[in-house]
């Protein structure tokens, strides 16, 4: 599943009486492979009326570059379009990387996530399996450790078993 060209995403939302602040975390879970020129679209459910706010951006790790240099100026920073959904361009998401996107909306409403990319991705819901596929080696360790125990567990008890059998048939004799 790492090698898989895979994004997993993750959503906040926060409602206050005036606006809902959504966030969304988007992380590059395949180890392997960074994405380039990226587009992240995030839009208010259609039939919900709601309309995109000033106040979108995009938060960044400080290794991140966002300057892309077939680009113009200015167009690096997120923009609400005719308050129907907000644009978000990253020039390149490393392997491992996590970024987060906000928007906020006028009502409470769902937001609908959409991604293009120069390479073919896969965007997913964060879940148990994504967890598994983010945190493999800690995975396997601890499974290996289990195993270990179980396997001295196991051990002990045969052992004990024989020591308590020679015992029995000591005392027959």
């Amino acid at each position: 599943m790492t090698k898989s060209p895979i994004i997993e995403y993750k959503q906040c939302k926060k409602a206050t009486t005036h606006e809902t602040k959504h966030t969304i975390t988007i992380t590059n879970i395949s180890f392997e492979k960074a994405f380039s020129k990226l587009i992240f679209k995030l839009r208010p459910e259609s039939d919900s009326g709601a309309i995109c706010l000033e106040g979108t951006k995009m938060i960044v790790p400080p290794p991140t570059e966002l300057k892309d240099p077939t680009q113009k100026e200015g167009s690096q920073q997120p923009e609400c379009i005719n308050g129907e959904y907000a644009n978000y361009f990253l020039p390149k998401l490393q392997p491992g990387a996590t970024i987060q996107l906000v928007m906020n909306t006028d009502k409470d409403v769902n937001v609908n996530i959409y991604v293009w990319s120069e390479n073919p991705v896969r965007l997913v819901e964060s879940s148990l399996l994504t967890w598994a596929a983010k945190n493999r080696f800690s995975v396997m360790i601890g499974l290996i450790c289990v195993w270990a125990f179980l396997l001295i567990i196991y051990l002990i008890l045969i052992h004990n078993n024989q020591y308590s059998n020679q015992k029995t048939e000591g005392k027959k004799g």
